[in-house]
């Protein structure tokens, strides 16, 4: 697999590395001041500007407009060079000066600023250059590939590294910095605040390549179209990937190797389409948030066995159109890294390698989303396993994993097991409220009972507290008996029994007593409905339906309380040996009842599963 990634590299680079050997490079250079370059330049016949082994370096006398204010000011009107023909340089080296203070702050001298490319512009084997402000209607292409440090000595050690800042790019960008000398060379690639418009021609089309360097800073680019945008990192010391918005392109971040301090700032960027990520080891100092990954996230490895499974030889040494490309990628990500096996198996590797590193890091948040990225992965090779080769155990499996995810996001969210199971007792506690069970003692009886007392009260002279009692005159009676019992056969007894029971016999009545009081207090009717004078019936309507209307909802709040208690008890399958309900819901009773078991057994395992994290 790493010789078929060697191999697309190769091929992806095409003419960033056409040409370049490793012989050493010549140190006779021609001197230009910044000036002169430009206007060597517009004074050329020919149709490709050419130059080989020179020195652009900065003349204070004559170059005041290629300088740069770091607080932003612009003193020269946007693009007030243009150039008109394509620019081929080999070791041709711009010189650029550190920034030193300003009255209006710091200032660097020596960048290339509000220049206009109106064709494709080659820049090789250069040491330093710093663009900003430009505009590249074809494209850019900067390597320095090999043997740059005994030019790198000779002209003075001058800041190693590219920057475009500010800038417009259209086409193919090619971007690469391979630094040999490494520890007396601390070269910076700086790619920020661009707007990029790449144009899709091939597989990369916004190629960011250092290998050997200090620094990678890739920031607040805006990219455009429909192409692909790589970030190739290789035994690098720091990288830094911030606030780009890729919209419509596939992002690659390659990082292999390290040197240093070792660090990655992959933080607050924006995509539309898919990451390819191909990260050799993670180490806990990289900063990567998970949230940022609205879109798939893909394994470079896994991407490549499936090119190298599904596309022609001959198609990847010539190079994959970039439309066909992204299409391939699409495929891949809807449907190949799960029936591709070996390409499966990269996948699960690059989002476990993520998920360890969160955990590294004890961010359990950004890991629980990782972890459930991963299990939808597996859950679609489950489905596809399942298609291939239908079997109950295959079907178990993949809805086992739906099932999970739906209900406690394959375990990551306990409280997500909760919330569904108040949604299943609630449900069969409505199921029950329409049928009768043992819990409630009126039953379906309840509310005809009511609309059966109120008629009663309001035909009959009696007072409402007077049907109260009579409704109660079986409860009262037993009372009564207990009270005549006890004081028969209490005066032979000790007066412990007397003391203690004549009490239990007050507590059992003073329930019905106090309510036949409240009731006494508020009756309003006195007498019979029929009987009352006509000019007073309106009021005493009111009064009368809403008595009525608190008892029946009383009823109503009762029944539904003794529903849900039966749908709780069900559900937690407590129970008390017999189930209390007839008929259909009997049998959803055990259904409830298998359900609460699973349920409440996906909640446990999860809950442990978080508390262990």
């Amino acid at each position: 697999m790493r010789k078929l990634q060697l191999l697309l590299s190769l091929v992806l680079l095409h003419t960033a590395v056409i040409g370049q050997t490793s012989e050493e490079l010549s140190t006779d250079f021609t001197y230009y001041s910044y000036t002169e370059f430009f206007k060597a330049i517009a004074q050329s016949t020919d149709s490709v500007f050419r130059l080989e082994n020179a020195v652009v370096q900065f003349n204070e006398k004559t170059d005041q407009r290629f300088q740069s204010e770091e607080n932003g000011s612009n003193t020269n009107p946007p693009d007030s060079i243009i150039v008109n023909v394509p620019i081929e340089l080999r070791n041709v080296h711009f010189l650029t000066k550190g920034s030193k203070p300003n009255s209006s702050g710091l200032l660097t001298s020596g960048v290339l600023k509000y220049i206009h490319f109106k064709k494709n512009v080659s820049i090789r084997q250069c040491i330093m250059a710093q663009f900003e402000y430009c505009s590249f209607e074809e494209g850019i292409t900067f390597t320095t590939w090999s043997e740059i440090e005994k030019p790198w000595i000779e002209l003075g050690k001058p800041d190693a590294g590219v920057n475009v800042l500010k800038s417009k790019l259209i086409g193919s960008i090619y971007l690469t910095y391979y630094a040999v000398g490494i520890d007396r060379i601390g070269a910076r690639m700086s790619l920020n605040a661009n707007t990029i418009r790449g144009v899709a021609t091939g597989n990369r089309d916004v190629y960011f390549f250092g290998r050997n360097i200090f620094n990678m800073n890739m920031a607040g680019n805006n990219f455009l179209g429909t192409a692909t945008v790589t970030f190739n990192d290789i035994d690098n010391e720091s990288r830094s990937i911030v606030g780009n918005n890729f919209n419509d392109n596939n992002f690659q971040l390659n990082l292999t190797g390290s040197r240093g301090f070792n660090s990655l700032y992959f933080v607050e960027n924006t995509f539309n389409k898919n990451v390819e990520l191909d990260i050799e080891n993670y180490h806990p100092s990289y900063s990567i948030p998970f949230d940022q990954f609205t879109v798939p996230i893909l394994s470079r490895d896994g991407l490549d066995n499936f090119l190298g499974s599904n596309v022609k030889w001959e198609d990847l040494w010539e190079g994959i159109p970039g439309r066909l490309m992204d299409s391939i990628r699409t495929v891949y990500a809807e449907t190949g890294r799960t029936t591709n096996k070996l390409s499966y198996k990269h996948e699960l590797t690059m989002l476990g390698m993520l998920n360890t590193h969160y955990k590294s890091k004890y961010d359990n948040e950004d890991a629980n989303a990782v972890y459930i990225r991963l299990k939808d992965l597996e859950t679609a090779r489950f489905k596809y396993l399942y298609h291939e080769s239908p079997s109950f155990d295959a079907f178990f499996t993949w809805k086992i994993n739906q099932f999970l995810k739906l209900f406690s996001a394959y375990g990551t969210e306990p409280a997500k097991a909760i919330v569904f199971s108040v949604y299943v007792i609630l449900t069969f506690a409505l199921v029950y409220l329409f049928f009768p069970n043992h819990w409630d003692s009126h039953g379906k009886h309840r509310i005809m009972d009511r609309y059966r007392f109120f008629l009663k009260y309001l035909n009959r002279d009696s007072g409402i507290h007077e049907v109260y009692l009579e409704e109660q005159k079986q409860d009262l009676l037993n009372a009564e008996d207990f009270k005549t019992y006890l004081l028969e056969q209490g005066k032979t007894a000790p007066k412990f029994f007397m003391a203690t029971a004549m009490p239990l016999y007050k507590w059992s009545v003073s329930g019905t007593k106090t309510f036949s009081w409240f009731l006494e207090k508020i009756d309003f009717l006195k007498g019979k409905w029929s009987e009352t004078e006509p000019s007073k019936q309106g009021g005493k309507s009111v009064l009368l339906i809403t008595a009525f209307l608190i008892a029946l909802t009383y009823d109503i709040f009762i029944k539904m309380l003794n529903a849900l208690m039966l749908s709780i008890n069900t559900f937690t399958t407590l129970g008390f040996g017999e189930i209390p309900i007839k008929g259909l819901p009997r049998y959803l009773a055990i259904i409830q009842g298998f359900i609460g078991w699973f349920m409440l057994t996906i909640f446990s395992v999860s809950l442990i599963s978080q508390l262990l994290n």
